[in-house]
């Protein structure tokens, strides 16, 4: 159900004040027609399907009344918005469509006929809000929908993500953690009846829970700090969110050579696709980021580019923020550079190390 938005029904002051000028047996069919006019506005929003279809159809005939009687077409501006905005099936939509521009734009010629001196160029403006309001309303909230679905199917992108990595943990913790506190817990039984007859033995069991216990512990703390990692799927699946939200796509060649890369490298590949998308959403006004991964027997190569405006200013390391990976590239032991080839261009490499 759509909000209704009453702050639209300002315009009708102007319909209201040629109306209130009628005389009086004349005012009574003009404001009974007027109640049924916004009777059909509100039916339009709170209701669907036929009901819909029948009050726009009645709105329209109604336009057409006013335009006729009072020469006054631009409620026709109304029912456009309402015909582009609502979801309608294809047939019904476009016998709309062809009734609304054959009634609207017929009638609202007639009144151009009629008009002379200023009156003309003011209804030449209103005309085109007759004409284009339909199509604006239509892309406007194709636009919408197509936004809040990629809100949405973002959101679920985002939760599958978060329950595989809740699987990937669980899955960690049984196979890694599971068996070993089975152990200890089969060392401290055989430790508590050693104790008396054997504590000796029993001393040795003690201290293998504490070597294992150590152990484990320091196997909590590398899974702990593997989840503070940002990973390479991770932030792409993330950064392809934040770019889809700018209106930028996102395209990646060697993806799946790079997920199998050290977990070092990623992490750090991470942070500067980070700072990439970043300055592209800010400052490159492109419609494409591409990224390309590759390797050799030596390094591993990273080129982003993009089909925006390119660096204007230098130096544009600093203009743009990107000394940070200028500083993260080179602390690593390897190399950056950025320059300008149909947009920008940053192409770095890492070396392999051992």
């Amino acid at each position: 159900m759509t909000p209704i938005n009453f702050y639209w029904l300002i315009f009708l002051i102007p319909i209201l004040s040629v109306g209130s000028q009628l005389p009086l047996k004349l005012q009574v069919i003009f404001w009974l027609l007027i109640v049924v006019w916004l009777a059909t506005y509100f039916i339009i929003y709170l209701s669907r399907g036929w009901l819909t279809l029948s009050a726009i159809w009645l709105q329209l005939g109604l336009d057409a009344i006013f335009s006729i009687w009072l020469g006054y077409p631009y409620l026709f501006i109304f029912t456009g918005f309402f015909i582009g905005s609502e979801r309608l099936e294809k047939k019904s939509r476009l016998g709309l469509v062809g009734g609304y521009y054959l009634l609207a734009v017929g009638l609202y010629i007639g009144t151009m006929l009629t008009l002379k001196g200023g009156n003309l160029y003011e209804a030449l403006i209103n005309g085109l809000f007759i004409i284009l309001s339909l199509p604006v309303a239509y892309y406007s909230s194709e636009h919408r929908r197509r936004h809040i679905q990629i809100v949405q199917d973002n959101e679920r992108l985002t939760y599958i993500v978060k329950k595989a990595e809740r699987e990937r943990i669980a899955q960690e913790l049984h196979d890694n953690l599971g068996q070993s506190f089975s152990v200890l817990a089969l060392k401290a039984e055989l430790a508590k009846k050693l104790a008396v007859k054997d504590p000796a033995l029993a001393s040795q069991q003690l201290d293998d829970i504490a070597k294992t216990a150590r152990a484990d512990l320091d196997l909590v703390r590398e899974i702990v700090a593997g989840l503070r990692k940002d990973l390479l799927v991770q932030t792409l699946a993330q950064e392809s969110i934040n770019l889809k939200l700018a209106k930028v796509g996102l395209k990646t060649v060697g993806e799946k050579i790079a997920l199998n890369w050290p977990e070092d490298i990623q992490e750090l590949l991470a942070q500067v696709i980070k700072e990439i998308s970043t300055n592209c959403i800010r400052h490159s006004g492109a419609r494409d980021l591409t990224l390309t991964f590759s390797q050799d027997e030596t390094n591993y190569y990273l080129k982003a580019s993009d089909d925006g405006q390119g660096f204007k200013t230098k130096p544009f390391k600093e203009t743009y923020g990107l000394s940070g990976i200028q500083k993260r590239v080179t602390y690593f032991g390897g190399e950056v550079s950025f320059r300008n080839q149909g947009g920008a261009v940053i192409e770095l490499s890492l070396p392999k190390k051992g």
